[in-house]
């Protein structure tokens, strides 16, 4: 199994900037909008939903899908086989020869870019 190399070098200065703090910010917040919007257009329906309902999931199901293709290929795997397949960190880790830890920040870099590019919807 071939390693990544997982060392940083922290480029951060000693005391944050109010503009790192924003952007640190601004990246977090597109994460968990990409992560939210992932389990709206994937959740599980147990009733039937009223159309304008419907409506809302298809479009999101919809820009979803585009936002999905435009991602790198790897960053697209891991989103597809952990939210739609719902498997494991470890064994998509494993299927691709990186540790749990790097796969974790390569979902996190996923999460930011989807969540940016599905700000609109």
């Amino acid at each position: 199994m071939t390693r990544v190399d997982e060392s940083a070098v922290a480029t951060e200065a000693a005391e944050p900037t109010e503009e790192s703090n924003r952007d640190h910010l601004r990246s977090l917040l597109a994460a968990e909008a990409g992560a939210l919007f992932m389990g709206l257009a994937t959740g599980d329906v147990r009733e039937v939903p009223d159309p304008e309902e419907s409506l809302s999931r298809a479009r999101k199901s919809k820009a979803l899908r585009e936002a999905l293709e435009d991602l790198p290929e790897r960053e697209r795997t891991i989103l597809e086989r952990h939210y739609f397949v719902g498997e494991r960190f470890e064994a998509i880790a494993e299927a691709l020869s990186v540790s749990k830890s790097w796969l974790s920040r390569i979902h996190a870099r996923a999460l930011v870019t989807l969540g940016a590019a599905l700000a609109e919807h």
